[in-house]
């Protein structure tokens, strides 16, 4: 069996966001991290994530979005800096309770293939 593991994807954008206090726009990084194994199987690739807004305030909620090229048979959100609201599927809530900037990472996986993420930073502010 061959494996091809990480293959590294970097995509910018920048948007406003409600954490936008100081007139600056910030910038939204996504790192897709694929693994997977070739072996006849049609592993899910996570394409992306969707985080609106990129920032809120403490006690607000983000909505999160995971993108993936084939249905997985589990899935997976992680990060620190508050909670999903469903960790276990595509889409989730993250309320934040602690400060600053968070990296989300939300992960596809499968029982065949190997786990493929993607990260994504926002931003939870003083109110």
């Amino acid at each position: 069996m061959r494996s091809v593991r990480g293959l590294l994807f970097v995509f910018m954008f920048s948007g406003c966001s409600a954490a936008d206090l100081d007139g600056t726009r910030p910038s939204l990084a996504v790192r897709i991290k694929v693994h997977y194994d070739r072996a006849g199987f049609s592993c899910p690739v996570v394409t992306g994530i969707s985080a609106l807004p990129l920032g809120v305030l403490l006690g607000s909620e983000l909505s999160l979005e995971g993108h993936e090229s084939a249905e997985g048979d589990s899935y997976r959100w992680a990060g620190e800096g508050g909670e999903f609201s469903t960790p276990d599927q595509t889409t989730t809530l993250f309320l934040c309770s602690e400060p600053g900037p968070h990296t989300l990472t939300f992960a596809v996986l499968t029982e065949h293939c190997n786990t493929s993420s993607a990260s994504v930073e926002v931003y939870c502010e003083q109110p």
